[in-house]
C-alpha cells in the first residue's frame, strides 16, 4: 500500500540566530551526505544528523517514513542535481533538485555552525513548460499585469488577469488551500488557479491570484510558527487583495460592486471569516470547502487512502491508531500552549490548532447576506460530499445560495472515473470546463 505524504507542507525547519557559520563547501558536503542517506531510505542516519531542536519536533519514526511516502506519490527516484547554497541568519541554506519519475522536487536544508541539519523542507518544482493551456482559455481576450500588495512584512507577488473590454468587469480573488502554494496553486503539471484565471477572463471576468505567504516567505513564517494562525496564513492576505481591488477599481477597470472571492479547500472553509474582515465582497464561491472539524476529515482521509488496495496493513493501522490518539488529545481539555507539537495531528503547533478549532464555517456563514455558490466534486476524497450537504443544510433558507455537485470531479476539479487517488493530481488535466461555464454564468446573472 502506498503511504501518503502531504508534500506541500513544511516537514520542519528551525532557524536560530547565529553569528558564525561553517563554510559553504562544508555545508555542501554535509548536505550531500544527508541526501545520500535520504535517497537510500536510511531514516536512522538522517535522524542522527539533525540538530537537537529538530529532533524535538520530528521523531525517528516520522523521519523513516518520508522517503517511502514520497516515492509512493511521485514514483521511482531517478537522479538529483548539484547543490546550490545561500546564507540566512547565520545558516548556510542548501537547495537540491530531486528528479522522480512523475515529478521533480526541491530539497532545502539549513546547516548550522555545529555542522548539523537544523532544517529540512521539500516542495514540488513547478515546471511552466509542462503546462497545457485549456481549450476554453483564449489569451487574445485578456491581458495580465503583475502587482504587489499586502502587509509591509509580507509583500506578495500577484497577477491580475483583465479582460480586454471598455466595460467595467466583475473580479474574482482566488484563495488557496492548505500548504505553501504559488499563485497558480501548482501541483505537478497542473495549475488550477491559472486555469480558473484564464478561463474566467476569457468570459469577461477579471481574476486576481497571488503567492501564498507561506510560499513566498517560508523563512519568516517558520520563525513565527509557534504564534501563527489562519489569519497569518490565509485570511489577512485575502482581505488585503479585496481591499486593493476596491480602492484601485478605476485603474483596473473593475466594477467594485462586483468583487467575488473564490476559496479552494482551506480557502473555502475560511470564506465566512474573510467576509467578516471587509465590507467589499459581493459574493463568495466555496470550492471543496470543509465544514466539519479538520481532525475528523483527516482521519477520514487516512482510512480512505490506506484502504485503496482493499486492505489495511498492520503498519497502516498503527498509523491510524496514532492519529486517533493525537485527535483524542486535540479534543481534550489537556490541550494547551505547552502541548508538545509532535503529539498533535500533522505536527502543527498547539496555538495553530487552538485557533483553528474555533472555526465553524456552516454556522458563521449565516451572517453573510450576499451571494453564495457552493461547489463540490463527488470524487473528492479530501473534502467529501458530507461537507457539501452540511453547507446545504446551513443555507437551506438562504435564497442567495446556490449549489453545484459534479459526479466526476476530484479535489482539483479535474474529471475522472473510479475512486480518486493522489497520484492523479500529477497527471496533466485541466480544471473542468463546466466549472468555468457555471461560475461565469452565476456571476453574470
Amino acid at each position: 500500500m502506498k503511504k501518503i505524504f502531504i508534500i506541500s507542507m513544511i516537514l520542519f525547519m528551525n532557524f536560530i540566530h547565529l553569528f558564525s557559520q561553517i563554510s559553504h563547501n562544508e555545508a555542501i558536503n554535509i548536505s550531500n551526505k544527508f541526501l545520500n542517506y535520504f535517497t537510500k531510505n536510511d531514516g536512522k542516519a538522517m535522524y542522527d544528523m539533525f540538530s537537537p531542536e529538530v529532533k524535538e519536533k520530528l521523531s525517528l519514526e516520522q523521519t523513516s517514513q518520508i522517503w517511502e511516502q514520497i516515492i509512493g506519490m511521485f514514483g521511482d527516484f531517478e537522479n538529483r542535481g548539484d547543490i546550490e547554497t545561500t546564507e540566512y541568519n547565520g545558516l548556510v541554506l542548501c537547495r537540491n533538485r530531486l528528479n522522480f519519475k512523475k515529478a521533480s522536487l526541491e530539497a532545502k536544508l539549513s546547516i548550522d555552525k555545529d555542522k548539523l541539519v537544523s532544517g529540512f523542507f521539500i516542495t514540488p518544482i513547478q515546471d511552466e513548460k509542462n503546462y497545457v493551456i485549456p481549450a476554453y482559455a483564449d489569451s487574445s481576450k485578456f491581458v495580465e499585469t503583475l502587482i504587489k500588495f499586502g502587509n509591509d512584512d509580507f509583500i506578495l507577488d500577484g497577477i491580475l488577469t483583465l479582460p480586454k473590454t471598455d466595460k467595467k468587469t466583475p473580479v474574482v480573488v482566488l484563495v488557496h488551500g492548505s500548504g505553501p502554494h504559488d499563485m497558480d496553486e501548482s501541483i505537478g503539471p497542473n495549475k488550477p488557479f491559472k486555469d480558473l484565471a484564464w478561463g474566467l477572463a476569457s468570459n469577461g471576468i477579471a481574476v486576481l491570484r497571488y503567492n501564498k505567504r507561506t510560499k513566498q516567505y517560508p523563512d519568516k513564517m517558520i520563525e513565527m510558527l509557534d504564534s501563527a494562525d489562519v489569519y497569518d496564513e490565509t485570511i489577512d492576505d485575502a482581505v488585503y487583495a479585496v481591499n486593493l481591488l476596491y480602492r484601485n477599481s478605476v485603474l483596473y477597470n473593475i466594477d467594485n460592486s462586483q468583487i467575488y472571492v473564490l476559496g479552494h479547500s482551506l480557502g473555502g472553509t475560511l470564506l465566512p471569516r474573510i467576509t467578516k474582515e471587509t465590507n467589499y465582497i459581493k459574493g463568495i464561491i466555496s470550492v471543496a470547502g470543509m465544514t466539519r472539524k479538520i481532525q475528523d476529515v483527516l482521519l477520514e482521509q487516512y482510512d480512505y487512502l490506506y484502504s485503496l488496495d482493499g486492505e489495511i496493513s498492520k503498519d497502516e493501522q498503527e498509523k491510524i491508531d496514532e492519529l486517533k490518539k493525537q485527535i483524542e488529545l486535540l479534543n481534550s481539555d489537556r490541550l494547551n500552549l505547552n502541548t508538545p507539537q509532535d503529539s498533535l495531528p500533522m505536527g502543527l503547533p498547539p496555538y495553530y490548532w487552538m485557533t483553528f478549532l474555533k472555526i465553524d464555517p456552516a454556522n458563521e456563514i449565516s451572517d453573510f447576506k450576499n451571494r453564495i455558490l457552493i461547489i463540490q466534486g463527488l470524487r473528492d476524497y479530501q473534502v467529501s460530499v458530507e461537507d457539501f450537504e452540511i453547507w446545504k443544510k446551513a443555507l437551506k433558507n438562504n435564497k442567495n445560495a446556490e449549489f453545484k455537485l459534479y459526479d466526476d470531479l476530484n479535489h482539483l476539479l479535474q474529471n475522472g472515473v473510479g475512486r480518486s487517488k493522489p497520484d492523479e493530481y500529477y497527471n496533466q488535466n485541466s480544471v473542468d470546463k463546466r466549472i468555468i461555464q457555471d461560475i461565469s454564468t452565476w456571476i453574470k446573472k
